[in-house]
């Protein structure tokens, strides 16, 4: 296993050379000199995946022999570029790029090298020992490779209803059918160059993108003369946005690639408005131009940032004229927009708005609403763990850059206010909103742009170690010790200010013995609380239902416990009717949830809330005491703290967004170390302010928030990293248990049903769609379609000669009713065959039933003969 896993990452990193060789090619047609070898890798990886997965296409009946040939030509191109590396007169990788002075921080730097080589480590430690995980790899990205590998074909996979109405033909279908093909074929490539089958080695390619990635901002950074200590910086701050580590160590997901070519492209076009650097400009269109093959997302990137680029050059030769023209722009668009009309575009399709509809010519039309996501973006930038201080660093490097690099601070602000914007109006004014209130993809799109804030990071910390070059010479023995400790300091002080510290405030909703009211299981009062049992039925609540309360007015609410909780969740309800039954699991002795982050509690009117416990054979924790707050209080410090200093290991939303544990409130923890660096920050802007030249003069003081801001930092990044490897799967095994039940069942499934023979899956309730959807990725290479419960299955039109089978998931006691409803459908006489605890596995109208029947049904019957 290791040594195959070692063999593949070889190859994988071979594609470094499929690529650099055609792009040296082209800068050598061009008249155009080299850039930085490290941004050479990074564009030759990515380019060298997309000739693979060109190959992939166009030889889509042999995959198997197409990896050997990539495998063949990517060794050739790595003889071939040593071999004129050897015989160039100059360099084969120019080793005097991105030659600058002030690398003072040298010792700095050999830190920053370590932690950025251990993010890397950890990505690729997860990728080798996590089977394929987020929800998007299994149902569309990683499903279309494994349905490619096992059917030996390069095959577009059919939409549902055709697939349905063809009989389930092997060729597969998913309901993302039309998504671009780029991401799923670079993954075929290990598993088809290994000839086996592996969840694993189909990871892999994140790891080394990841490490592309890191080498192309160092790359760019170095192009454009930023120190070498500066540029190891802005690759470790990009890597230190725990979203972003996050996407490659649980690979799957197309957004990890797209930010390692749309996001670099994008940088590269920052960097060529700093600097004028034509081989930057070509490297970052040619990242562009790879993005927009990558995702649907890439087009429209592609499109603005050649707008941008236009625009950046117009403005700087003629600021007036682009300014009457822009306006001239705009007001016409906006009075296309309002008059709903349509503006044809040939080919590209209509541009204006009509019929409730957005037309976008060749990006679509778009279903227009009224969306407040604001919010959302907030909870994404301050009070989650997404981000850490990446976009706090990139505002205090663009004020550290106004004066002396303008032009730089100038395109990054118009760059990242330009993407952001036309996000932000996608989410704000059409039904795509729904994905940014959810937390889908508002996160996952803005990482698109984080390689451009690294960039901006890593030439601020070069300007800023210029102004201390000499000045912390002095005091750097002392400094970085006492700067940790200022650290925590500043850090108590900024959690006081935040959570409005009042110890001595009285909640006006508390449980105690008069209004609490047992209406499920008893409620035993002992010396310091109140004891659950739980009824017959295993579940016992305890509650207060009197007066109705607002619950805007209550945020929060804190839940004491003398023994560790298991089990127990606070609810609460807003109306007497079964399905109006909402829960927060409480995991910890003392628990601080914040309720307002619930769009359950948000701005409705609770009538009855309280603590539900699952029935347990152990004995049930002994609640303390359950109040509601208006406010957090300094007693929540701790609780706070402790969900940044101990993250929660992932689950399947960790790849959207962080800490949704509702103890990270706002004011959070998260948002405490926000505000501690604003504090540092804003100190340290003060005293470069009221001296022109330098902070030399100023040593102690400044020098001192300069460590306590790399202080907090580094502690944030020890707490990232301690958080990633906890998270790795072999610590975390019991986390994974829901993937576990699904594989489980197709293993017991797949050897009673017949090769090829098509399944449709019916989970019985929402609650039970991942099982099913899961269920249909691990018996691949059956082809087999998950019918979620959002389907009526009285109406849903299936063939009435189904030829496959069909496999129930429910209730065991639901089971009958649910094949009653199945029968009444247009499957017609389903024939139940095979039962479990939990399933039921029948027989469509037109499946085989003499010959071909399932070998335990035939044994059955066999059997009743004797």
């Amino acid at each position: 296993m290791a040594l195959s896993a070692g063999l593949i990452i070889l190859a994988l990193s071979l594609w470094v050379f499929l690529g650099l060789l055609p792009l040296r090619v082209l800068l050598h047609w061009l008249s155009i000199a080299p850039p930085h070898r490290a941004l050479q890798l990074s564009l030759g990886f990515v380019l060298g995946a997309a000739v693979t997965a060109a190959a992939f296409m166009v030889g889509s009946e042999h995959p198997r022999l197409i990896a050997l040939g990539v495998a063949a030509a990517s060794l050739s191109a790595a003889w071939y570029c040593f071999y004129l590396g050897s015989k160039s007169k100059e360099h084969f990788w120019r080793d005097d790029t991105g030659l600058a002075a002030y690398n003072t921080y040298s010792a700095l730097g050999v830190i920053f090298a370590g932690l950025l080589c251990l993010h890397l480590a950890l990505i690729l430690a997860e990728n080798l020992t996590r089977s394929v995980y987020p929800w998007d790899a299994w149902t569309t990205w990683i499903y279309r490779t494994k349905l490619w590998f096992f059917n030996g074909e390069i095959a577009p996979l059919l939409p549902p209803a055709l697939w349905l109405s063809e009989g389930g033909p092997t060729q597969g279908t998913i309901a993302a059918h039309e998504y671009p093909a780029f991401i799923s074929l670079i993954a075929l490539y290990p598993s088809s160059l290994a000839n086996e089958w592996s969840d694993h080695w189909v990871n892999l390619p994140w790891g080394l993108c990841a490490v592309a990635l890191a080498a192309g901002v160092f790359g760019l950074c170095r192009e454009l003369k930023i120190s070498s200590t500066a540029a190891l910086f802005a690759a470790l701050a990009l890597f230190s946005a725990p979203l972003l580590h996050i996407h490659f160590a649980m690979a799957g997901y197309a957004d990890a690639w797209m930010t390692a070519t749309t996001g670099l492209g994008l940088a590269c076009c920052l960097g060529w408005a700093h600097k004028r650097q034509t081989n930057v400009l070509v490297c970052g269109v040619i990242f562009l131009l790879l993005g927009a093959f990558i995702k649907r997302e890439g087009v429209p990137w592609l499109g603005l940032a050649l707008i941008w680029l236009a625009a950046w050059e117009i403005i700087r030769h003629y600021p007036i004229r682009a300014a009457l023209c822009s306006a001239l722009i705009v007001t016409g668009i906006g009075g296309l927009l309002l008059s709903n009309g349509l503006l044809p575009l040939g080919p590209l399709g209509q541009l204006g708005i009509s019929d409730q509809q957005l037309f976008l010519g060749p990006l679509g039309n778009f279903a227009l609403s009224n969306q407040a996501v604001l919010g959302a973006y907030q909870a994404s930038f301050i009070a989650q763990g997404n981000w850490q201080l990446l976009i706090l660093l990139w505002v205090f490097s663009c004020c550290v850059l106004a004066k002396r690099n303008g032009a730089l601070v100038v395109a990054s602000l118009s760059l990242v206010t330009l993407f952001w914007f036309s996000q932000y109006a996608i989410f704000r004014f059409t039904q795509l909103g729904d994905f940014a209130v959810s937390g889908t993809a508002i996160n996952r799109l803005f990482l698109h742009l984080l390689p451009a804030l690294a960039v901006t990071i890593g030439a601020g910390f070069h300007q800023l170690s210029a102004e201390h070059d000499d000045g912390l010479h002095r005091y750097r023995t002392w400094l970085v010790g006492v700067g940790f400790a200022g650290v925590l300091v500043v850090g108590v002080v900024c959690m006081m200010v935040f959570v409005n510290a009042d110890s001595t405030k009285t909640p006006t909703q508390r449980f105690d013995q008069s209004n609490l009211q047992a209406f499920a299981g008893q409620v035993s009062w002992l010396e310091r609380g109140f004891q659950l049992k739980p009824t017959g039925e295993g579940v016992a609540a305890a509650g207060r239902r009197g007066n109705v309360l607002m619950a805007a007015d209550f945020p929060y609410v804190r839940i004491v416990l003398n023994q560790a909780p298991k089990s127990l969740s606070f609810f609460w309800r807003r109306q007497d009717t079964p399905g109006d039954f909402h829960t927060l699991p409480v995991t910890a002795k003392q628990t601080l949830l914040a309720l307002h982050q619930s769009s359950a509690w948000r701005g409705s009117v609770v009538i009855e809330y309280g603590l539900v416990q699952g029935g347990e054979p152990t004995p049930l924790p002994i609640v303390h005491d359950v109040s509601l707050l208006t406010s957090a209080s300094f007693s929540d410090v701790a609780t706070l703290m402790s969900r940044w200093l101990a993250p929660k290991p992932h689950n399947y939303q960790s790849i959207n967004f962080l800490s949704t544990d509702a103890a990270d409130t706002w004011p959070s923890s998260n948002s405490a170390v926000i505000a501690a660096a604003v504090l540092i920050m804003g100190l340290l802007l003060i005293l470069r302010a009221s001296r022109s030249a330098t902070l030399n003069g100023y040593g102690p003081l400044a020098g001192l928030s300069v460590a306590a801001l790399l202080g907090l930092f580094l502690l944030g990044e020890a707490i990232a990293l301690n958080g990633h490897t906890a998270r790795l799967p072999m610590n975390t095994s019991g986390v994974y248990a829901p993937a576990d039940k699904p594989l489980e069942l197709a293993q017991r499934l797949k050897p009673h049903i017949p090769a090829a023979t098509p399944l449709l899956i019916f989970p019985a309730s929402p609650a039970q769609s991942f099982q099913a959807l899961r269920l249909a990725y691990d018996l691949l290479p059956l082809p087999a379609y998950a019918v979620l419960p959002e389907l009526d299955l009285s109406t849903t039109k299936f063939p009435k000669d189904w030829p496959g089978l069909g496999l129930l998931l429910d209730n065991p006691a639901n089971l009958p009713n649910t094949l009653n409803r199945l029968q009444a459908s247009s499957l017609g006489n389903a024939e139940p065959l095979q039962a479990g605890e939990d399933w039921m596995l029948f027989q469509g109208p037109g499946y085989p039933s003499r010959n071909d029947r399932l070998p335990s049904q035939q044994t059955k019957q066999a059997g009743a003969r004797e």
